[in-house]
Parts: structure tokens; C-alpha cells; sequence
């Protein structure tokens, strides 16, 4: 679906509603927590203010049973009323803006005197950018997000936001705005959460028990109960750490631990299965979701790529992304090649060759690291040093090679961009089976 040209309004009771081009989506200034008795009786007016929503933004505040999208003033039945504010989400090409309220009471006690509520809404500064993880970058930041506007053509762009923080190379965003990621060095926690607010202290610092060699988290991602998965090559295992694990900073012992040789990009699918490249050995595998309560979990399908079906070179799957249409993408980083698994390819058990529909080689100068889809369909990798790029729709679907190599449809040089590792965006794009995607 464009979202440019078709509207859906999510809230927690499905109100359709009115607008152009925004979706709500529930988020976690939800009201309606346990409150004092009201002992009013009668009628009473409840004025409810709401600033900072976007234009056509439909009706995202519930007041009680009623649904509104500006200020307004209610009578209604005396007693506890509770106020609740979804998320609002605009359109963008590349990356969406999400808002989210700040509700100054979350239940009222309406009746009798006049009473008043005010609902503030404001975009959560991680969104709206394109963030890549990065080292050796002149100002010292290692975090950098890119502001949408910056990147409608190709040319110079300065970060809207640039962060010195512990985190490392792999990025990935919950569905609130938050980014999670590795520690950066052997000083640092093992994982960090850096706040949606986009500041550069993290507010939760995890350590998993017994990891002890490095690099010790070679790729990372989120399922859509807010778990965080991660793998680690050197100590050859997948291990999960449950939401609640995640809820505070301290010493954890992961909630899973699943046996797996050099493991890099983690990527789930819109089914809940479990894809692991594995660069250094040249296969893709796919774990079910069915499998994935057990320790003693093993790979329903290995798929191993190569160039051609005859005589080909292998390909080597590292990092991972899906496209909205369930189809996989991943980089060999030796050959800077980008390729896709079909989502045709992606079914069935056991072992199987795969010969990829193009691939697509960037120059020799670029390093391909981590890669992300926007609104529009088209991929964005880490390219040359102080530099990433865009590789249009079009361009995914022709095979060039390093004599006649693809050159991207739009690079963006970044003014403080040292090498990019990692590239994440939040919202995830629409359609994707991100866990940010709203």
C-alpha cells in the first residue's frame, strides 16, 4: 500500500477515521491507569487540549469512548474518565516521522467544576533519519543520524544528530524509537540502549554472562515481542534475551542459547522464522518459529548461493534485510556484491543451491556493511568511506560486474561520516517485517 495515497487510522477499538496520509499506532502513554474514586455525580465538562499534531492526523486521542483530534470540550456523565494518545505517523519517501503525546493526566475525575487535560504531542527525534553506526569519523561521534529532508538528492548532508556513545556497529530499532546495539569496545557493556530521545548516554547497559571473546556479537534483531536476539561468531551461538530482560540494566543469562557456526546478519521474517547468514561459510538458513523455544534447535533450510548454476563462484550472505514483497536482501562484502533471495526461494527444508535473479556490484572502493529499505523501495548501503548510498528500485534488478560496476542512483557524502557499519531506520519501512515497522 503507498501510504502517500491511502490512510489507515490505528488505534487500541480499530476507529476508522478521516485524514490524509497519517496512520496512529497504540503507544505508551495509554491512560487508564488504577486511579482514585470519583465520588462526582451529575454532568461535567472536560476541555481536552492537544498541540503539536500534525495536519490531518485524523482523531488519535481517546477521551472515555469518544475520539477527537483537536482541542474540544466534552460533557460527560460524571466519574473517572480516561485519556489515551496513540501514536501518529506521517508519510515521508525515505523514512517516516512518528509522534507520540505526553498526557498531563491520564484519568480525570470529570463532573461538577470545569475540568481540563492537556495532550502534547512531538516527533521522537530518532525518527524521520537514517542512523548509521560508524567508525573513524573526524568529529569522534560513532552514531550519526541523517534527517530525511538531507537526502533527496545526492551530494554533501551533515547529521542532525551526532552522538559519541558505547555503542558498536549493529543497530536495530524497537518499535518505540530506541536503539539497541553492541558495545563498542571491550570496556563497554555488551549491549546498550540509547533512548528514543537520542541522547548519548544509554539508558539500559546489559551484560551477557560467559561472553567473553570478540568479536562477541557479529548481528542482531528484534521479534515482534520485543525480544533481542543476537549472534555471536567466535563463541558459535544464537542467543535470545527476552523483553523482560531487556527492561533493565544489569548481568543477564539469555533465555536461549542455540548451538550455530559463524553466524553475522540476523533478519526475522513476517512469519516469525528466523533467518541467520553466515558469511565466512556461504549459506543462508532459516530457522522455524516453531523451533525457536528449543536450545537443541536446528536449521529447517540451508540455502547455499552461487553466481551461476553451472561452474558459478559461491556468494557469501552476511548482512540481512527484507523487502515488503518477502523478499531477502544480504551483501558479499569480498565481491561487493548486493543480491536477493526471492521469497519463492525461501520456502521448503533441507539444503538447497540458489542462483541469485541479478547481482548487483558496486565499485571496488565501497564496504558493504549493514542495509535498510525506505518508504520508496529503494535499498541504502554503507558505501566508501565518508559515504552511503541508495540503490533505486530499478537498479536492484540488473546485473553488472566490477568491469561495468552499478553506480547508485544517489550518495550521499556525510560531512562528519567516517566508515559506515550499520544502517537502520525508525519507523521501519512499510510493509517490512521490522520490528519498528508501525
Amino acid at each position: 500500500m503507498n501510504t502517500t495515497s491511502k490512510v489507515f487510522f490505528l488505534s487500541s477499538l480499530l476507529v476508522a477515521c478521516s485524514g490524509g496520509g497519517m496512520t496512529t499506532d497504540g503507544g505508551p502513554d495509554a491512560g487508564g491507569d488504577s486511579a482514585p474514586p470519583c465520588t462526582a455525580t451529575g454532568m461535567g465538562a472536560l476541555t481536552v487540549t492537544i498541540t503539536g499534531l500534525p495536519m490531518a492526523a485524523g482523531m488519535p486521542v481517546k477521551v472515555g469512548t469518544q475520539s477527537i483530534g483537536a482541542t474540544t470540550t466534552l460533557m460527560l456523565p460524571a466519574g473517572n474518565v480516561d485519556i489515551k494518545a496513540d501514536k501518529v505517523v506521517t508519510p515521508d519517501p525515505i523514512v517516516r516521522t512518528v509522534y507520540t503525546a505526553t498526557v498531563s493526566a491520564s484519568t480525570v475525575c470529570v463532573g461538577g467544576m470545569p475540568q481540563s487535560v492537556t495532550v502534547a504531542y512531538a516527533p521522537v527525534p530518532t525518527s524521520n533519519k537514517i542512523w548509521l553506526s560508524t567508525s573513524n569519523s573526524p568529529d569522534g561521534t560513532n552514531l550519526q543520524g541523517y534527517p530525511s529532508s538531507a537526502l533527496g538528492g545526492g551530494g554533501m548532508a551533515g547529521a542532525g544528530i551526532a552522538l559519541k556513545t558505547p555503542s558498536g556497529r549493529h543497530l536495530a530499532f524497537d518499535k518505540d524509537g530506541n536503539l539497541w546495539s553492541n558495545g563498542g569496545t571491550t570496556g563497554d557493556p555488551h549491549l546498550v540502549r540509547i533512548p528514543s530521545s537520542a541522547t548519548a548516554m544509554p539508558d539500559r547497559k546489559i551484560n551477557i554472562k560467559g561472553m567473553s571473546c570478540l568479536p562477541g556479537i557479529t548481528g542482531m534483531a528484534l521479534d515482534k515481542n520485543a525480544a533481542l536476539w543476537v549472534v555471536s561468531a567466535c563463541m558459535d551461538t544464537i542467543f535470545k534475551i527476552d523483553a523482560s530482560q531487556l527492561a533493565a540494566s544489569g548481568d543477564i543469562m539469555p533465555a536461549l542459547a542455540i548451538p550455530f557456526m559463524n553466524g553475522e546478519g540476523l533478519a526475522f521474517d513476517k512469519s516469525g522464522n528466523l533467518w541467520v547468514g553466515t558469511g565466512a561459510d556461504g549459506k543462508l538458513a532459516r530457522f522455524d518459529a516453531a523451533s525457536l523455544g528449543s536450545a537443541s534447535a536446528m536449521p529447517a533450510l540451508t540455502i547455499t548461493p552461487m553466481t551461476k548454476a553451472m561452474g558459478g563462484s559461491p556468494l557469501h550472505p552476511a548482512w540481512l534485510a527484507f523487502d515488503k514483497d518477502g523478499n531477502l536482501w544480504t551483501n558479499d562484502f569480498g565481491g561487493n556484491i548486493v543480491f536477493q533471495f526471492s521469497a519463492s526461494a525461501l520456502s521448503g527444508t533441507g539444503s538447497q543451491m540458489y542462483v541469485p535473479p541479478a547481482l548487483v556490484t558496486v565499485g571496488v572502493a565501497a564496504l558493504l556493511g549493514g542495509m535498510a529499505f525506505d518508504e520508496s523501495g529503494g535499498l541504502w548501503i554503507t558505501y566508501s568511506q565518508g559515504k552511503f548510498a541508495r540503490l533505486a528500485p530499478a537498479q536492484l534488478t540488473v546485473s553488472t560486474d566490477a568491469g561495468n560496476p552499478t553506480i547508485p542512483e544517489r550518495v550521499i557524502t556525510g560531512t562528519t561520516l567516517g566508515y559506515g557499519e550499520d544502517i537502520a531506520l525508525y519507523p521501519g519501512a512499510t510493509g517490512t517485517p521490522l520490528a519498528s515497522t508501525l
